[in-house]
């Protein structure tokens, strides 16, 4: 980061212009990041922090031909593993994510797969495990599967509910979900000005 602030009086963290490489290749690069840090929690075991803000984040996603990604995902991931340990807990609160971008491109075929999001905005007033968690998005999405499936662009907005084991793993999501100003074709069908709405609840084992 180019630069980094902490306040004592209100513990508060900020990264400006903060940047993570792997391998020598930019993973994720953010023009802010900020948050708060509730110290007399930390002595009780609980790691809660507040009000935090990600600013113009770009995270950029690449799995190679062998299927390795340029990140290291657990994908083992269940309730009998706490990542801040068995009596504390851990929560964030007042989470706003604006104006960020993911590219994810995946070269399993000769023709190589790209899905971007842009302008992607998230905003929740609580994570924390155990509990129903609300979760509002928005963002613009193209994708690219080779020459038959060209999604150049649509509109995604959500509102969502999230319950999260204590890895903070998702366990089960209610959504619904609008799409619009789509342009693009799947194969044949042409997908110009399609609107779809979209109600479900889905249960995840991740067990596995």
């Amino acid at each position: 980061a180019d630069n980094v602030e902490f306040s004592l009086l209100n513990p508060k963290l900020t990264f400006k212009n903060a940047r993570i490489d792997i391998a020598g290749n930019q993973l994720i690069a953010a023009e802010e990041v900020s948050f708060d840090i509730d110290i007399s929690e930390l002595f009780k075991g609980n790691f809660k922090f507040n009000n935090i803000y990600l600013d113009s984040a770009h995270l950029n996603l690449i799995r190679d031909r062998d299927k390795k990604w340029n990140i290291s995902i657990n994908n083992g991931c269940n309730d009998k593993t706490d990542i801040a340990g068995s009596n504390s807990n851990l929560s964030f609160s007042n989470i706003t994510i604006n104006n960020c971008s993911i590219n994810i491109a995946i070269n399993e075929k000769a023709d190589s797969s790209v899905i971007k999001l842009q302008n992607l905005n998230i905003k929740s007033p609580l994570l924390k495990s155990g509990v129903a968690c609300p979760l509002e998005f928005n963002t613009n999405i193209s994708i690219s599967f080779g020459k038959e499936v060209r999604l150049k662009e649509a509109f995604f907005e959500s509102e969502m509910s999230v319950i999260l084991n204590n890895s903070f793993v998702p366990t089960s999501v209610t959504s619904q979900l609008k799409i619009n100003n789509i342009y693009g074709k799947l194969y044949n069908y042409d997908l110009t000005k399609l609107k779809v709405s979209l109600k479900s609840e889905v249960s995840l084992n991740n067990s596995t």
